[in-house]
């Protein structure tokens, strides 16, 4: 089964939050910025962060104008068990 890079990036961003690098309410950088932190496109990033918050992981804030920002949110017990 190939590695696809966004599932990469899905499992390090769901590792962070179990070692406790990423605190609840957590801004996350910009799109652009993680994606550069990540060496990958954006698109690629934007489809990780898109699983991240269907699985209730991460939450958009669409308040910030046309940049959404991204929300680390502690996952639900249920996700961690």
């Amino acid at each position: 089964m190939p590695s696809y890079l966004y599932v990469k990036i899905k499992e390090d961003i769901k590792k962070r939050f179990q070692d406790g690098e990423l605190p609840d309410e957590a801004r996350l950088p910009s799109s652009r910025d993680f994606a550069r932190g990540y060496r990958s496109s954006v698109n690629t990033l934007e489809k990780a962060v898109k699983e991240l918050c269907v699985e209730g992981w991460l939450r958009r804030d669409n308040r910030s104008g046309t940049e959404n920002e991204i929300l680390a949110i502690f996952p639900r017990k249920e996700i961690l068990a």
